[in-house]
């Protein structure tokens, strides 16, 4: 398979002046925090959620590659060929760059056991897709992330027309 080459960039965003979309999900990942420590995957209540439900993922992290496994997908992003899978990790995951982008910044969040923000930016000719993504840390153990709650903010309609013409682009069916 032929994939097109894909150009990503991403700029970090302050996570204590976010866009108005993520400040709510922040301040209720704060709340739960036990005593400034991480919270834990059962102190997380979907129902608290429900405005933001359908663009939140459950990351799982493992000690050993592969690193990340998607545990949930939110029901708000649009399946794609190789995108990211329900029940999958990111091993065939395209385009390559922006994988490789994902877990780099997965890494980010569970090094600095913090919430991180970036705006991502995927262009290929004059295809363009930029959209806003947080990933914020869960332990179990309230001390080694183990999973990542993943909230995404986006166009739908770029994220189409981007994918649909990279699909073509690879000679893969939308």
């Amino acid at each position: 398979m032929n994939f097109p080459s894909v150009v990503v960039s991403a700029r970090e965003l302050s996570t204590a002046s976010p866009p108005p979309w993520f400040r709510p999900l922040l301040d209720y990942w704060e709340a739960k925090r036990p005593a400034g420590r991480l919270p834990a995957r059962a102190d997380v209540d979907p129902v608290d959620l429900r405005e933001v439900l359908g663009w939140l993922s459950l990351i799982e992290v493992r000690p050993s590659e592969p690193r990340f496994f998607i545990r949930l997908l939110g029901s708000s992003h649009q399946p794609r060929p190789f995108g990211p899978r329900h029940g999958h990790d990111f091993a065939a995951m395209q385009p390559a760059a922006y994988r490789e982008l994902v877990v780099e910044q997965y890494e980010m969040t569970v090094a600095r056991r913090a919430p991180v923000l970036h705006e991502n930016t995927l262009s290929f000719g004059v295809h363009r897709l930029s959209y806003q993504r947080v990933a914020l840390p869960l332990a179990k153990d309230h001390e080694t992330p183990d999973m990542l709650m993943v909230a995404s903010r986006l166009d739908p309609i770029q994220h189409t027309r981007f994918f649909s013409a990279y699909n073509l682009a690879a000679g893969l069916s939308t």
